[in-house]
């Protein structure tokens, strides 16, 4: 009773007319598009992609667009030297091969009180996201979730 007391003073404090409820599962507004790469991708073009500067980690695609890898950006600087941000020289290698396996992926139904502790557990920043049909649906970072834990309209978990 006092939390409900409590919690009823904070709205009329914030002014917020309604509470949108828990963020109960994966399923959109969390799930973004994502940036992928191929198998044959090598790590120069996958560095050079415009989106990687702010890319913490993509998943690889086989041919049915289901996520076989995961590729951490820190990973790609293993093979490449920058010089003022440029890649200056790279190792002949494909981004399969800085890949971590097995990716650790979810689907929209998975709740994400699960998905929060597998991301911590495991150090990593996201996972991908994926259909029934195992094929990639989109991608869910740390980031994601609390930007959907702090947008309006008020949410919890």
């Amino acid at each position: 009773m006092r939390y409900q007391q409590a919690a009823q003073s904070h709205r009329k404090m914030l002014h917020a007319s309604v509470d949108c409820g828990p963020i109960l599962h994966v399923d959109p507004p969390i799930i973004r598009e994502v940036l992928t790469l191929r198998p044959e991708d090598t790590v120069e073009s996958a560095w050079n992609i415009p989106a990687a500067g702010g890319l913490v980690q993509a998943p690889v695609l086989d041919k049915g667009l289901r996520p076989v890898e995961q590729v951490p950006t820190l990973e790609l600087l293993t093979a490449i030297h920058l010089e003022d941000g440029q890649v200056r020289d790279s190792l002949s290698r494909s981004v399969v091969d800085v890949t971590i396996t097995p990716v650790v992926r979810t689907d929209p139904v998975t709740k994400v009180r699960r998905v929060a502790p597998m991301l911590l557990d495991q150090h990593l920043h996201g996972m991908p996201v994926v259909s029934e049909r195992h094929e990639l649906a989109g991608s869910l970072t740390r980031s994601d979730i609390l930007r959907a834990l702090v947008n309006d309209p008020p949410r919890s978990l």
